[in-house]
C-alpha cells in the first residue's frame, strides 16, 4: 500500500473540522488538526514533513490562515495549499497556485481537489498564479 498523503487541517470551528477531518481520512489522507494559527505554526515547525495544507482563512485570531500558508511554504516549498472561508477573501496574501474553496463546501470535493493537487489536475478557483 502506497504511503498516505499527511495533511494539515486548521480550521477553528469544531464541528466544520471534524468533518472535513474526517472525509480526509476515509479517503486515505494522514491527517493532522490544528484549531488555531498558532497551533499550525508550531505544529509546521516540527519535525515531520506535511504534504498539503488545508486551512480556513479567519482563524479567529494571529496568525490567520495566509499567516500559516506562508508559514507552511517556507518550510514545505512547492508544497500544495488550499484556503477556505466562509467570507470573500478580502485583501488577499496567498502563496503562488493555492486554490480557494468557498464555505459552506463539499468535503468530497476538497478530498478530490488535494488528491489532484498532489498529483494532477484540480478544479477549485485559483486565487494565486
Amino acid at each position: 500500500m502506497a504511503h498516505p498523503f499527511r495533511v494539515l487541517v486548521v480550521e477553528d470551528e469544531y464541528l466544520i473540522r471534524e468533518v472535513i477531518c474526517c472525509e480526509l481520512r476515509e479517503e486515505g489522507f494522514d491527517v493532522v488538526e490544528a484549531a488555531s494559527g498558532a497551533e499550525a505554526v508550531e505544529l509546521i515547525r516540527g519535525t515531520a514533513p506535511f504534504d498539503v495544507l488545508f486551512t480556513d482563512i479567519r482563524l479567529g485570531g494571529s496568525p490567520d490562515g495566509w499567516d500559516v500558508a506562508h508559514a507552511f511554504r517556507a518550510r514545505f516549498p512547492g508544497a500544495p495549499v488550499a484556503y477556505a472561508s466562509a467570507y470573500a477573501p478580502g485583501e488577499r496574501r496567498p502563496v503562488p497556485d493555492s486554490v480557494f474553496f468557498p464555505k459552506p463546501y463539499r468535503p468530497t470535493a476538497v478530498c478530490r481537489a488535494l488528491y489532484g493537487m498532489l498529483g494532477g489536475a484540480h478544479e477549485p478557483e485559483r486565487v494565486a498564479g
